[in-house]
């Protein structure tokens, strides 16, 4: 039996052409869609690229989807397949594998399953990922919570936060934001409040900040002291990655006072600008008008400090 004849789909009008068997029991076979003259067929938003038919048995039809869809501006020909039944209900497979997120070069990217669907009463058509994974290249991978993609590649995601190693800083991060704007522009990790801790140094409150696609970022911390065992430095503290690299920056409060480390009771040194590596090390030249108590002092020495692994010396 030949058939030529119009379908409505989702207030999409296909038409419908192909052979069907007959037999005792009922029409059997497979019916090629298209829309408008194109095999690419409307749905909700997203666009199947080819490959939907109308599957028909004597007990009754389906739609069949053996086809592609594009996540603007994460990927393209993301194959997809699975069925509608009579009441165009169900779901398919979308074999992602790893998404970049944002422009080439991107540390961030995600993978996980993702199911693109029509279900429930109202139905809703959504494109959802689970057991998703994010990671941050070089820095560490996520959990990420379910989440929707809208048919522009739009979403904004829950990700669990934990405790990221970084040599000898330890950054803890409570749950944060994925944000992903259409088109898969302006990707951020929207971070609240987190705490980072050096080793032999106390723990520091980092503010909240968002992170781009570069990786980079630079934030000054609302304190202004940082205790290594007997010493304390004080001065305006800036926690940043650059080109990769993370790490704690020092400076003067101002333009006219310099940072300066303290030994209750026994001196402070001013010291110019300098950066503590990741690794918990540093250098840094230093000048003091008196080390030491009055009756027995050093003064107006220039002097260093540094830190090299464990171990801190002047």
């Amino acid at each position: 039996m030949t058939v030529d004849a119009r379908f409505n789909f989702l207030g999409n009008v296909l038409d419908v052409d192909g052979n069907l068997s007959l037999s005792l029991s009922g029409p059997s076979g497979s019916l090629a869609l298209t829309y408008g003259g194109s095999v690419n067929i409307p749905f909700g938003g997203w666009t199947f690229e080819g490959g939907v038919t109308m599957a028909i048995t004597p007990s009754g039809g389906s739609i069949a989807v053996s086809s592609r869809i594009d996540v603007p501006g994460l990927a393209s020909n993301l194959s997809t397949s699975g069925s509608l039944d009579s009441s165009l209900r169900g779901s398919m497979t979308v074999s992602a594998g790893s998404l970049r997120l944002g422009p080439p070069g991107s540390p961030f990217s995600i993978s996980g399953s993702f199911t693109l669907s029509r279900l429930g009463s109202p139905a809703v058509i959504a494109l959802t990922a689970s057991n998703v994974s994010l990671d941050w290249a070089n820095v560490s991978a996520f959990t990420v919570n379910t989440f929707t993609i809208a048919s522009d590649g739009r979403f904004d995601a829950s990700v669990t936060g934990r405790t990221v190693g970084i040599s000898q800083f330890s950054w803890t991060l409570p749950d944060f934001n994925l944000h992903v704007g259409p088109n898969a522009t302006g990707v951020q990790l929207q971070l609240g409040s987190s705490s980072l801790s050096i080793t032999g140094m106390s723990t520091l409150t980092i503010p909240g900040l968002n992170i781009d696609t570069t990786g980079n970022f630079s934030v000054t911390l609302a304190g202004t002291r940082l205790d290594m065992a007997a010493l304390q430095l004080h001065g305006r503290l800036i926690f940043e990655r650059q080109s990769g690299m993370f790490r704690l920056r020092v400076s003067g409060p101002n333009f006219f006072t310099p940072a300066r480390f303290s030994i209750p009771g026994f001196a402070t040194i001013n010291v110019g600008d300098f950066t503590i590596a990741s690794n918990g090390t540093f250098s840094v030249q230093a000048s003091t008008t008196r080390l030491g108590p009055s009756a027995l002092s050093i003064r107006n020495a220039s002097i260093r400090v540094r830190k090299t692994g464990s171990r801190r010396a002047p």
